[in-house]
């Protein structure tokens, strides 16, 4: 069974550990999020042996202590450990219990807004495992020193996810990364977003070099992400590009943008996230004559785009065959764009749109109506 319980102020903290309790044995996940008062980590430590059947722990936001890895020191069977955002657990007591756990069945490890420091991914290198994937996103103790042990690490040959958002890293653990030969058999997601270390320069040589060959998902947002960055991964033609995120980069030209919109490889993707990324009315033309894949498109706060050119690609594009997630936000979106949306799902039209986001839209006048209609659709408008 599954037990998810978030906000510790909606049960007393006796209701709670009486639930853990008498569900120990049959528990498969188990998910706590957001426990501000309650430190359940005790009881959980005291029915360790209880917990035999847990494979999935899920520990987000709350204020556990070191006690709460004196519990999973006793849960080797685990295949997934989320402690995400837990601040109270020291950097000492990440070490100790890293020094002496046994991650031989974990195949997902999610250690990102934690206490981590190089010297605790420098002895999680040399551990035995099963990892397909890491993140250690947000650990303002890292650096290139542990990141760079990591990345050459014989033990960490399955990892197919590899989120390291906003950390201290620099062209030197991008270098690590494009000379590692696991990592250029296995990696098909990597998120390096907010990364100001590290150069276009460092991403242009990630796309001309093996570790990139399989990636499916990157994400480079708010980083020195350029335009040499776009044209080396549209010349590097990936086959299996799904998601591309390099929103907020403000080295990125609308000659950028028009090379990417130019490429077969926009034709392949699902997921395109190039929020406030200046580019012209006539880039965004290009898309009119492709064959979109897109599920998810975002391009909020392009002032430049005219209302008439937003209008014209939704009519004329094929976009609204696939997309489920469309942010136009802070653009010049008006009621004539939103009603056609509507009327194309009123005329029956197999229209996937489930979350149309026009934040700071000022043309749209009947904001309430139009929210109050599209709902019969089952189309969220965030207005």
């Amino acid at each position: 069974m599954s037990i998810e319980i978030s906000f510790d102020l909606d049960f007393s903290q006796e209701q709670i550990e009486n639930k853990l309790v008498q569900n120990a044995s049959s528990t498969k996940e188990l998910s706590l999020q957001y426990f501000t008062i309650y430190d359940i980590s005790k009881v959980l430590f005291e029915n360790k042996d209880k917990f035999h059947n847990l494979e999935i722990l899920k520990i987000n936001s709350c204020i556990f202590e070191g006690q709460i890895l004196q519990f999973l020191k006793f849960q080797s069977q685990l295949i997934q450990i989320q402690l995400e955002g837990c601040w109270k657990i020291s950097s000492q007591a990440l070490l100790e219990y890293v020094q002496v756990a046994n991650f031989s069945n974990l195949r997902s490890l999610n250690l990102s807004n934690t206490l981590i420091n190089d010297n605790f991914i420098q002895i999680l290198s040399t551990k035995e495992n099963q990892l397909e994937e890491l993140n250690i996103s947000f650990c303002n103790l890292l650096s290139d020193k542990g990141l760079m042990v990591l990345l050459s690490s014989k033990q960490l040959n399955k990892v197919k996810t590899l989120y390291l958002k906003c950390l201290r890293l620099t062209d030197l653990t991008i270098s690590a990364l494009i000379e590692s030969q696991n990592f250029a058999s296995t990696l098909t997601k990597l998120s390096i977003y907010k990364c100001f270390g590290c150069s276009s320069e460092s991403i242009v040589h990630l796309f001309q070099s093996p570790v990139s060959d399989k990636l499916q998902y990157f994400d480079a947002s708010s980083s020195l992400f350029d335009d040499d960055c776009i044209r080396a991964i549209v010349d590097k033609d990936l086959k299996d590009l799904k998601t591309l995120k390099f929103y907020e980069c403000n080295k990125v030209s609308s000659e950028g943008v028009k090379y990417l919109f130019e490429s077969q490889i926009i034709q392949r993707l699902e997921v395109l996230d190039i929020s406030w990324i200046y580019f012209e009315n006539n880039v965004l033309e290009i898309l009119q004559n492709k064959d979109l894949k897109l599920k998810e498109l975002c391009f909020p706060m392009v002032p430049s785009i005219q209302n008439e050119t937003l209008l014209k690609f939704i009519q004329e594009s094929k976009l609204l065959n696939t997309v489920e997630v469309l942010d136009l936000s802070y653009n010049q979106v008006d009621d004539q764009i939103i009603n056609y949306i509507l009327q194309q799902k009123k005329n029956g039209k197999n229209i996937p749109l489930r979350d149309l986001q026009v934040y700071g839209c000022d043309k749209i006048l009947n904001k309430k109506q139009l929210q109050k209609d599209s709902s019969v659709f089952d189309l969220v408008i965030y207005v």
